[in-house]
């Protein structure tokens, strides 16, 4: 038999490991977003669409951080926005894209935060072959 356990150490039930690397990703995408929206309105003639357009990204994130049931059609309506991903950097819809995407991931991030009663004690994934 053949037994493969992800739990190293223990540290995958430490509250106080789980606790500090959630800081650390909630400081790293909270600065992501700050310095993502500071960027973007440095497009005159289309500040008031790209005001308007991520202003409903935020309300939809919003949405589903409360309402999770609705998480997989969030999902789905953001893959029809990697048809922006291929602009360059410097470009107005990357940039856009790279908010959406920055947005999608702190909502995932509260959803998951919101359920640490199953993400602090995970069951440890193991493999056995008989």
């Amino acid at each position: 038999m053949i037994s493969v356990n992800t739990n190293f150490a223990g540290i995958g039930y430490s509250g106080f490991v789980r606790k500090v690397a959630d800081g650390f990703m909630a400081v790293f995408l909270l600065v992501n977003l700050v310095i993502r929206f500071s960027s973007i309105f440095n497009y005159p003639p289309y500040n008031g669409y790209i005001a308007v357009f991520l202003g409903c990204v935020v309300l939809a994130c919003g949405f589903v951080v409360v309402f999770q049931r609705y998480l997989k059609a969030f999902l789905f309506v953001f893959g029809f926005s990697f048809f922006l991903f291929g602009f360059g950097s410097f470009e107005i819809q990357s940039r856009v894209f790279e908010i959406i995407v920055t947005c999608v991931a702190s909502t995932l991030f509260l959803i998951n935060c919101g359920n640490l009663s199953c993400t602090l004690h995970p069951a440890p994934c193991t493999l056995r072959v008989v």
